[in-house]
């Protein structure tokens, strides 16, 4: 089978993540590309939520930290620790403290520009396609998480200049896993989390039998509320999550009558942008389309194409990863090509006007795709993605990356 053809049947929800688990080969490339498998799987009850039974005041935190893990786009088992979970739920929604995204907006200068500090390197000779890369990022330490087989996960801390491995963590399961998130311990080291996919208890009450898929969530500026962004039933949506319910409904972003890919998302100040892959028919090829969401008025723009430099293997565009750079700013990393695949990056303001020059990320020499970015407040980060090497596994590349 082709690579498009196979780029084809993931897209259309033809091939599941119980069908994706299987041995990888060269035909396998375009699922990489898209990273869009369709979302199934098993769900968290609530016993395995820690602090299940706590007060009005804790529940926030537990019911956040499951918005999380479904917005990692995890399978697991629950057979993780109590305490890494509640310190995993405690951390990311500290409401004492500022969350990154408002961070971010409060100090990030006005970028110009993003370049590699170092070439990529290779980080692991195996990963699976089928579980993606989660990348995370805590003031200067830097860390990700991949599966280098269907019961296997690893997190792994990274030098941020060198990116040689400060601290690693693997998992072992009884069950396929869809992606490792990795934890950042604060005194030090790594944590390998295999996450429920579990949709957040305020989507469960939506109506419909239609699947929550691709779920992805993003702090809010506030540090209490979450938003959201997910496809379900052929469309893109996007919404705020607070503690267990939803701010008002879901909105449908993308256009009607239009083939979706999985959706990514950052917040800037009051704005949330989504960035997602779109074409208008299964023979057609996939191409990037965005929007803005305001989040006081509630007011969502109509979709546009993102404009995409000059300068690489051209071809379609498909699998966006968006990070916040301030208020006004941010970066999209896509994959892009044909038969040879590279994932690149741009820097936009809120108009969607390039700033600065294209980043390749990956070699153009390379068969890549997948690309995942993940910015610090002083618009340092990490890049990384997928090689598709003369076998047919899929080798693991980082880079180091500044936006100044």
């Amino acid at each position: 089978m082709s690579l498009a053809a196979v780029q084809d049947r993931i897209s259309e929800h033809e091939i599941t993540p119980r069908i994706s688990y299987v041995e990888l080969s060269s035909s396998h490339l375009d699922s990489i590309a898209d990273g869009d498998l369709a979302e199934s799987g098993e769900r968290l009850t609530a016993r395995a939520l820690p602090d299940r039974r706590a007060r009005r005041g804790r529940r926030i935190q537990a019911m956040t930290s499951l918005a999380v893990f479904a917005a990692l786009g995890v399978v697991g088992h629950l057979e993780q620790s109590r305490g890494i979970v509640t310190r995993f739920a405690a951390r990311m929604f500290d409401t004492s403290r500022p969350s990154s995204a408002a961070v971010a907006a409060a100090v990030a200068p006005h970028v110009v520009g993003c370049s590699l500090t170092a070439p990529p390197r290779s980080i692991a000779r195996r990963a699976l396609a089928s579980t993606g890369i989660e990348l995370a990022i805590e003031g200067s330490r830097v860390a990700l998480g991949f599966a280098s087989s269907p019961l296997e996960g690893t997190a792994m801390e990274l030098d941020p200049r060198s990116l040689s491995t400060l601290a690693l963590a693997r998992l072992t399961t009884t069950r396929p896993l869809r992606a490792i998130v990795p934890l950042l311990a604060p005194t030090g080291g790594v944590d390998a989390i295999a996450a429920p996919d579990a949709p957040h208890v305020a989507l469960q009450k939506l109506e419909g039998r239609a699947p929550i898929e691709a779920l992805r969530t993003v702090p809010m500026g506030d540090g209490k509320s979450l938003a959201a962004t997910f496809r379900r039933d052929g469309t893109i949506w996007v919404g705020a999550i607070s503690a267990d319910a939803l701010d008002g409904p879901p909105l449908p972003i993308s256009d009607p009558k239009t083939l979706v890919g999985r959706p990514s998302l950052a917040v800037l100040g009051d704005t949330v942008v989504v960035a997602w892959a779109s074409r208008v028919s299964a023979t057609q090829p996939w191409s990037v389309r965005w929007t803005r969401w305001h989040v006081a008025s509630g007011f969502v723009e109509a979709s546009r194409a993102l404009a995409i430099p000059d300068g690489g293997v051209g071809g379609a565009t498909m699998s966006p990863s968006i990070a916040a750079l301030g208020r006004d700013t941010f970066l999209v990393a896509w994959t892009e090509g044909a038969s040879l695949h590279q994932v690149r990056a741009q820097a936009f303001d809120l108009d969607g006007a390039r700033i600065g020059a294209p980043l390749a990320i990956s070699p153009p020499s390379a068969n890549a795709g997948q690309g995942e970015i993940a910015l610090g407040a002083d618009g340092r980060g990490l890049a990384a993605f997928l090689v598709k090497g003369e076998s047919s596994e899929m080798e693991l590349f980082a880079a180091a990356m500044s936006c100044d």
